[in-house]
């Protein structure tokens, strides 16, 4: 039970890392005023409304991020799993 607690928290903690990296340099905006601009990596789950209002949050765009850094964090955790026990 341990060892699936460990992992899971491994995996939590890796896609969080991976998603604030990924969203730090390649998902920052370029445009702080355009109105319609939208930025996020790899899918796009902010627009900005510039001077007009408020931004807003694109949701299917954030899940996606999440799922993919999840899906990334997974994978990377499996594979050090499997060298490991292959040793």
């Amino acid at each position: 039970m341990m060892r699936l607690i460990y992992k899971c928290v491994t995996v939590i903690g890796l896609s969080v890392a991976l998603f604030v990296l990924m969203e730090a340099f390649w998902g920052r905006p370029n445009c702080f005023d355009c109105r319609g601009y939208q930025y996020g990596f790899p899918f796009a789950f902010r627009e900005e409304a510039g001077y007009v209002g408020p931004e807003r949050t694109v949701w299917l765009g954030l899940l996606g991020n999440w799922a993919v850094t999840l899906a990334v964090s997974i994978c990377a955790v499996w594979a050090w799993r499997r060298a490991r026990s292959s040793k």
